[in-house]
């Protein structure tokens, strides 16, 4: 779900806008039928000889109810997708921030190598220190 939405915001022609409702074709049938078992065709839909008068779609009841959770969903699910999509833009921001950062030269003075000998110098002083401050604070009596 997250790499669809980020290929979504990155595609950049992505708009969240809800889709319009078109008028219906001259053969689909005006309204909404509800068929029942048992029960004859209703009369709208059949011509005098018994033929189909308009073009519909017969759907189980279930599926209509499904469609409806999935609208509902949907709706709901729409600001958590535009917040996705501002947070997949933050992050390949920071992300783009953080490649010109190491794509930057290193200066002498932090490199791994002048660190390595910088500290070996450390220690070599302070051990020197030690000595001198050690020697010099005892004394020797003939």
């Amino acid at each position: 779900m997250i790499a669809l939405l980020a290929g979504l915001a990155l595609a950049g022609e992505f708009t969240w806008q809800m889709p319009t409702a078109e008028e219906p074709a001259a053969l689909d049938c005006p309204a909404f039928v509800d068929l029942v078992p048992g029960q004859p065709v209703p009369p709208s839909l059949l011509t005098p000889d018994g033929l189909v008068r308009c073009r519909a779609t017969v759907t189980p009841p279930t599926d209509l109810e499904y469609l409806l959770r999935v609208q509902a969903w949907s709706e709901q699910a729409e600001p958590r997708g535009r917040k996705l999509v501002l947070e997949v833009g933050w992050q390949t921001e920071r992300a783009d921030r953080y490649k010109v950062m190491l794509e930057k030269p290193v200066p002498w003075h932090q490199r791994p190598n002048f660190q390595r000998w910088a500290g070996r110098l450390e220690v070599l002083a302070g051990v020197a220190l030690a000595v001198i401050v050690l020697d010099a604070s005892t004394e020797v009596v003939p």
